[in-house]
């Protein structure tokens, strides 16, 4: 009997256990939809170069703005360094600058040659608030092709003046009217020709002419080139500025006597310009120029400042990397357009 009511109980417990196992719910698996994908971990040498693609998405360099300067342009993988042009380029594309500058380039400049004076023209305009104009008569100026004048869609002085340097034409200098204008296409005409005889062709004041003869005088001896100033051009000028355009042909000094409007054109002291030179208007200039240091300049301030260092770009280091320290946009397009210039007829000179 005592083992029957054991078999019972033990029955009776047995029953309870499996029905507290049946009531348990299954564990269940993450299914496949719930289930989190699995994402590798990134290696050491994986992370560098997502933070650079990351960077190179949100910063685009402008290799052009190295230009002249190779220390900074190397310090940019993005860039390369053209030394025979002294340029900084984009590697595998062209630079921020230059596709800004799309919009303005035209048809004719795919068949220009590579050269430093096309280079500059291709800088311009340096803003898209100044004259795209510019950049046409500047490749005009430099490859003496008056095509391009035709793209210049501007007054008609300056349509004429382009004309009259890309043709070597005085007769589109006398078509404009404003006289300051008109003597400035002269003179650049005789610049941009190397010929001097173009500035006998203002016939509407003496003073004028005069003034072309002497520029063009003074410019040879700052780009050091007195050989070429000619005494039949000295001949031209009145008995006080005949005197100094021999002292510059001849590199003397003492052909100046006391003619402080001579000497400034030779080495001087900086007292000079609280003394004698006190009278002259671009004597500081004039210290920088004599001497050699740009730095000479940033004794002046506003508009003297940049005439100093626009002169000093355009004659003594024929550079634009020292027109860029010009604090006036339209000043320092005007000087590249210069030194374009001047660039190019050093090339012709030499060929």
């Amino acid at each position: 009997m005592k083992k029957i009511i054991l078999l019972l109980v033990l029955l009776i417990l047995i029953s309870g256990c499996a029905k507290k196992t049946d009531t348990q719910p299954p564990t269940e698996m993450p299914s496949e939809e719930t289930q989190p994908e699995s994402v590798p971990e990134k290696t050491p040498e994986e992370l560098p170069k997502e933070a650079e693609q990351a960077e190179s998405q949100i910063t685009e360099i402008d290799c052009t703005k190295y230009d002249n300067n190779q220390e900074e342009c190397l310090k940019h993988k993005e860039c390369k360094w053209m030394s025979e042009k002294n340029i900084c380029d984009p590697i595998g594309g062209i630079g921020k600058g230059d596709d800004e500058k799309a919009g303005f380039a035209s048809e004719l400049e795919k068949g220009l040659p590579d050269t430093i004076p096309n280079e500059i023209c291709k800088k311009l305009p340096l803003t898209n608030e100044l004259n795209p104009g510019d950049r046409h008569y500047c490749f005009a100026l430099v490859n003496h092709n008056a095509k391009f004048c035709e793209k210049i869609d501007d007054e008609e002085k300056e349509v004429n003046r382009c004309l009259a340097h890309a043709k070597g034409d005085p007769s589109y200098c006398k078509k404009i009217q404003d006289d300051s204008s008109k003597h400035v296409c002269y003179y650049m005409l005789a610049v941009s020709s190397k010929n001097a005889d173009f500035c006998s062709e203002i016939d509407y004041s003496q003073d004028e002419k005069e003034q072309c003869y002497f520029t063009f005088m003074s410019n040879l001896y700052w780009w050091d080139k007195s050989d070429e100033i000619k005494t039949e051009y000295c001949n031209e000028l009145g008995s006080q500025d005949k005197n100094t355009c021999l002292a510059l042909k001849s590199k003397d000094v003492s052909l100046c006597k006391n003619d402080v409007n001579c000497l400034t054109f030779f080495e001087q002291p900086m007292s000079f310009c609280e003394g004698k030179g006190s009278v002259l208007k671009d004597c500081v200039r004039d210290r920088a120029m004599t001497s050699k240091d740009v730095s000479i300049c940033e004794q002046l301030t506003g508009d003297k400042r940049d005439d100093c260092i626009g002169d000093f770009c355009t004659h003594i280091e024929i550079d634009t990397a020292i027109c860029d320290k010009l604090t006036d946009d339209k000043e320092k397009q005007s000087r590249y357009v210069e030194v374009a210039m001047n660039l190019a007829n050093d090339v012709r000179g030499d060929s």
